[in-house]
Order: structure tokens, then C-alpha cells, then sequence
């Protein structure tokens, strides 16, 4: 566990180390669109998990919406705004301009690092 976290740390710092060498960014003007990316990143394991459990209580007279959902402490998540869409969003962006920018870069690493580090959580608990 402890290595693994290690290795998570590496990255993470990388990948930051990649971002403020290659851009002309500094951290302050990464930082939050960063740790945006980390939330959400988060959210939306909370909330798929909160899903699949939702989901099979769910029958044909009892529809799960967002209610349900903040009963459990989860931040509802419409399908537009989910991680995945996210990622969607920064291949566009990615093909629209044509030039390697590194924050497309930084993000496809941050994604692999947050996916390791959230699903390392879940199996832990």
C-alpha cells in the first residue's frame, strides 16, 4: 500500500513538474483548474458507487433522481457533467487546435493517476 502511494506521489509530482516546464503557466494559474479536476475526478467515484447501490433498489414505480442521491451525501451528477464527459471535452479541444499543449497531456496522466489512486481507495476500505 505504502508503495503504491509512493507511486501515485511520483506521478502526481511529474506531472506537475511537466506542466510548469512546458507551459507558460504558473502553478497559481493551474492550480485550480487542477484540483477541479481532482474533485470531480472524485465526485463521480462517489457517486457511481452510490449508482450501482441506488440502481437496484430502483423499480418501475420508484425512479431514483437526484433526491435520492443527497439522501446518501452524494453530489448528483447529471450524465453532461460526469468525468468521462470531461475527458470528451479535452480530446476536442485537443484535435480543434491542432498543437501540442501540454495540459492535455497533464490531464490524460492525471486521469490515470486519479483512476489508480480512487480505486486503490475503494479496495483498502
Amino acid at each position: 500500500m505504502l508503495g503504491d502511494l509512493q507511486k501515485i506521489s511520483n506521478k502526481l509530482w511529474a506531472a506537475a513538474d511537466q506542466l510548469h516546464a512546458n507551459s507558460n503557466l504558473n502553478s497559481s494559474q493551474y492550480s485550480t483548474p487542477v484540483l477541479g479536476f481532482i474533485f470531480l475526478k472524485f465526485a463521480d467515484c462517489r457517486f457511481e458507487k452510490a449508482k450501482e447501490e441506488l440502481e437496484k433498489k430502483a423499480s418501475s414505480r420508484r425512479t431514483i433522481g437526484s433526491a435520492a442521491y443527497r439522501a446518501k451525501g452524494i453530489l448528483f451528477l447529471p450524465d453532461k457533467a460526469r468525468f468521462s464527459e470531461l475527458l470528451k471535452l479535452q480530446d476536442l479541444c485537443r484535435t480543434r487546435s491542432g498543437n501540442q499543449h501540454p495540459l492535455p497531456n497533464l490531464l490524460r496522466n492525471l486521469t490515470s493517476i486519479l483512476v489508480l489512486f480512487f480505486t486503490h481507495q475503494g479496495s483498502s476500505k
